[in-house]
């Protein structure tokens, strides 16, 4: 044998009996003290009424409606840090649609639509906000959100989209923030 192969031995040796002696001191999983297949543990969420206090580490903004809280601890999630699977957002370019929005159909809980709007000339990734039946605009996923919500929605991945929050000047809504849930996400209503 060379020189070489006998380093080249070495070494390989050594390493097998290094990953073994790590693997022996690796942690173990304690032993469920269930009977059967163990199922991992689902995080739930679900929309909350401002009026009902939780946990956070932020205050709620002005206006009215709903916030999301994850239903294993009970902790209100802030929009910016939402998981995966939900997105939040103020929906852009509602002054443009303000006596639309007054109507009830926009309340914060109420389901909306979001569509595609791809003969948009400004913006063809446009996605517009809607009533559920889609007989009326309100305005559109803002420009930065809008490629990930559009290729959601191409991909059938939106679950709901849905009124979270309302925001009001002199009794009338200016503003509308959203919640998108996509399919997969344990949401509770």
């Amino acid at each position: 044998m060379s020189c070489f192969e006998l380093i080249l031995l070495a070494v390989l040796f050594f390493g097998v009996v290094g990953a073994f002696a790590w693997l022996k001191k690796a942690p173990r999983p304690l032993p469920s003290t269930r009977k059967g297949p163990v199922a991992p543990e689902s995080v739930g969420y679900k929309l909350v009424h401002r009026s009902i206090r939780a946990e956070s580490d932020e205050p709620l903004p002005s206006g009215e409606g709903y916030y999301v809280l994850r239903v294993n601890d009970n902790r209100r999630l802030s929009w910016a840090k939402l998981p995966p699977g939900l997105v939040s957002f103020a929906v852009a370019g509602t002054s443009s649609h303000e006596d639309a929005l007054q109507r009830d159909i926009f309340a914060p809980g109420s389901n909306l639509s979001l569509v595609l709007e791809t003969d948009n000339v400004y913006d063809p990734g446009g996605v517009k906000v809607c009533s559920v039946d889609l007989s009326t605009q309100i305005g559109y996923v803002p420009r930065e959100l809008a490629p990930k919500v559009g290729t959601a929605l191409k991909r059938k991945e939106v679950a709901r989209c849905i009124s979270l929050w309302e925001e009001t000047k002199q009794n009338r809504r200016v503003g509308l923030r959203v919640l998108v849930v996509s399919k997969g996400v344990d949401f509770r209503t």
